[in-house]
């Protein structure tokens, strides 16, 4: 299993084709950083559609633009589904205001 570091977010395919999603501990997360992020996705799973996982308990800063960008539908074009495993209240927050 290879994992996949950018300055936001370490990635890796596990054995059964699962997208792992780790944030990087006090990242900020504008637009440029994660365009380059989400830029190595079809590398990692061959270009075809995921599930993914998402550990959403690392403290991240998140910027509205970078907000407005995952909104807009662009995890769609690469994953089947997305779950998230967090322990935070902003995140439940985050990721509900994403649906």
């Amino acid at each position: 299993m290879k994992k996949t570091r950018t300055s936001i977010n370490e990635k890796w395919m596990d054995k059964n084709g699962i997208l792992w999603i780790k944030p990087i501990e006090g990242s900020f997360v504008d637009l440029v950083s994660l365009k380059e992020d989400d830029a190595i996705n079809p590398e990692l799973t061959g270009g075809k559609k995921v599930l993914a996982l998402y550990d959403g308990r690392a403290n991240f800063t998140i910027t509205p633009e970078a907000r407005a960008f995952v909104r807009s539908g662009i995890l769609n074009k690469s994953r089947i589904a997305t779950a998230v495993v967090t322990d935070k209240s902003f995140m439940r927050i985050l990721v509900n205001f994403i649906n």
